[in-house]
């Protein structure tokens, strides 16, 4: 479940295991667009997040570095993400966490993103980018 707090209008989300998009934030419920666009009511806990993987960091623009010693991709907008304990950082030039804390869901990339470059991260997911 996710708290209702850590989402904005735009993040990507799973509703009954399908990539959604968040339209609305209410007290006590979320709308989400499905994959068909169609507008859907949810409770709160309906909604879960989406985890980061190998395959969305690629739908998200990041490609992957051939580093030997450390699994990151890289996005011309924003930089290095890379594996650490407990999920995604950015690190920073000697390579330790430069966030604070770990991302494991994709609406968390999304925020980050836009707090740092004050526009949407582009996101195209499809049904084969998400794991089932």
């Amino acid at each position: 479940m996710i708290e209702i707090k850590e989402l904005r209008i735009g993040n990507k989300v799973s509703y009954v295991g399908c990539v959604s998009t968040v339209n609305g934030l209410f007290l006590s419920h979320f709308t989400v667009y499905d994959n068909n666009m169609i507008q859907r009511n949810s409770a709160q806990d309906n909604i879960q997040p989406l985890i980061i993987t190998p395959e969305i960091l690629q739908a998200c623009g990041f490609a992957e570095d051939n580093d030997p010693y450390v699994m990151k991709w890289f996005n011309e907008d924003i930089g290095y993400i890379a594996r650490c304990e407990g999920g995604f950082t950015f690190p920073d030039s000697d390579g330790e966490p430069s966030i604070g804390y770990a991302m494991i869901s994709l609406h968390q990339l999304q925020n980050y993103y836009f707090a740092i470059m004050g526009k949407e991260l582009e996101v195209n997911l499809t049904a084969k980018t998400v794991p089932a």
